[in-house]
């Protein structure tokens, strides 16, 4: 959309019937790093470049590749305002802090990944983007040595051939390719775009295109295993429950690590359990609180009262019970480990210190009460994108085996592998595709310029 803002002409295969991919799937949560809304919208003055550069450099295990974060830090927050003042996505009245984050930086767009995705479906009406849907890019047209286009075919199997100076890739992850995947994810489920199969890189690949960092998956730690091997995301009504008084255990009752941590610390907790889950224990009012807020994943109130009322007797491990004792053992919860458990923790509220791992006060609000129902939910580490890609450079052009950049070839989002490391914030990854595909137009527009 902003290389149709600068005047150029821009058509837009799209093989679903819907535009948004793994976005519309997203919390909708973004980095917003020295951006004009976050300085004077949220009144965040202290955030810098080199802030956000540290921070996702540390949780991306020190794998991102230094030009393509580097390139992420200092445009985020120009795509940031572009997204407010040019597209018109909805941003809400705070931002959301994150323990990834030094300094607060995370906002969810309204409606979530849907909405902001609708947001620009909105916009798009007022442009003069050729968006075709249901066609499947199947080749990129190469010759002499550069791309000139496009081959793909519409759902009912007629072939069209795209002939362009340019040509930008944006087309997902590989998620969904386990022939893509790394072995390791035995104890994951997969959130994400069922679509995700790669097809972008492999064309790309197809004509030497290079690749980095494709054993990284980003990994969440708020799960549900809705089907075999595929998950929802609670990650909004599970961080809603740290406001009031919930908890993470172990079957043996008892918690294992400061719930409001870093995303990756809560994971590699899971990793240690035999099934990979941890259980989310409230009192009906942390309960509400999640139940309120987990919208915008797929996930509706009529599912939740389903799951409640299996019991814990199948997947996902929902239940409900008038006492700890009698909601322990519907997911096979140690119940003497669990009441003690809640008996510590509430004394730790009464304290305003937990002695156990140290999750910050302004998160122990609320003892967790001593009359039901309470509810259990459990919770697996999903992983809901890849994190590698097609290696890129500075102005986003795919490089080569040989390290040098594919005429006429451009990558953004998902597929274009190298900023986030081995693993990313949450925020980092939605962030990625508007930061990369909004500055791709732009870099699109400057390099036609200079071709002609």
């Amino acid at each position: 959309m902003s290389a149709d803002q600068e005047g150029n002409k821009v058509t837009v295969l799209e093989k679903n019937a819907m535009p948004g991919g793994h976005t519309a799937l997203s919390g909708g949560f973004a980095l917003i790093t020295a951006s004009k809304t976050q300085k004077d919208v949220y009144g965040v003055k202290n955030d810098s470049v080199e802030s956000v550069y540290e921070d996702n450099m540390k949780n991306g295990g020190g794998k991102s590749i230094p030009e393509d974060l580097k390139l992420y830090a200092e445009k985020m927050g120009e795509a940031t305002d572009w997204t407010v003042d040019y597209i018109g996505s909805k941003i809400p009245e705070k931002l959301t802090p994150l323990g990834e984050n030094s300094v607060d930086r995370a906002m969810i767009y309204e409606g979530a990944g849907a909405g902001f995705v609708q947001s620009l479906l909105d916009k798009i009406k007022d442009t003069k983007i050729d968006l075709r849907t249901n066609t499947k890019v199947t080749e990129l047209i190469y010759e002499d040595g550069k791309v000139v286009g496009a081959k793909a075919t519409m759902s009912d199997g007629t072939p069209v051939e795209v002939n362009a100076k340019a040509v930008l890739l944006a087309t997902g992850s590989y998620g969904a390719n386990k022939e893509m995947l790394p072995e390791s994810l035995d104890k994951f489920v997969f959130y994400g775009a069922q679509l995700a199969q790669g097809e972008g890189q492999k064309m790309a690949q197809d004509i030497g295109a290079d690749v980095v960092n494709q054993s990284y998956v980003e990994l969440f730690e708020n799960g549900v295993e809705w089907k075999p091997g595929i998950a929802k995301s609670t990650y909004n009504g599970s961080m809603a429950t740290w406001d009031v008084s919930g908890i993470l255990v172990d079957r043996a009752g008892n918690r294992v690590v400061n719930e409001r941590s870093a995303g990756i610390n809560i994971v590699k907790e899971m990793e240690k359990q035999e099934d990979g889950r941890l259980f989310l224990i409230m009192d009906a009012a942390t309960y509400k609180a999640f139940e309120d807020n987990v919208a915008g994943y797929g996930i509706t109130k009529k599912m939740l009262d389903d799951w409640i009322a299996t019991d814990g007797a199948k997947i996902p491990y929902f239940a409900k019970a008038d006492s700890l004792e009698e909601l322990a053992k519907k997911v096979k919860i140690d119940p003497e480990g669990l009441k003690k458990t809640v008996e510590r923790y509430n004394g730790f509220v009464a304290n305003k210190k937990d002695e156990d791992f140290g999750r910050d006060p302004n998160y122990m609000k609320a003892k967790i009460s001593e009359n039901g129902p309470y509810y259990v939910v459990e919770q697996l580490p999903r992983y809901a994108t890849t994190l590698g890609g097609l290696k890129i450079h500075n102005q986003l052009r795919v490089i080569n085996k040989e390290g040098k950049a594919i005429e006429g070839l451009f990558a953004s989002g998902d597929v274009a592998g190298g900023a986030r490391g081995d693993d990313s914030i949450p925020g980092a990854d939605f962030g990625w595709a508007v930061t990369s595909g909004y500055e791709a137009g732009r870099t699109i527009s400057d390099y036609l310029k200079n071709k002609n």
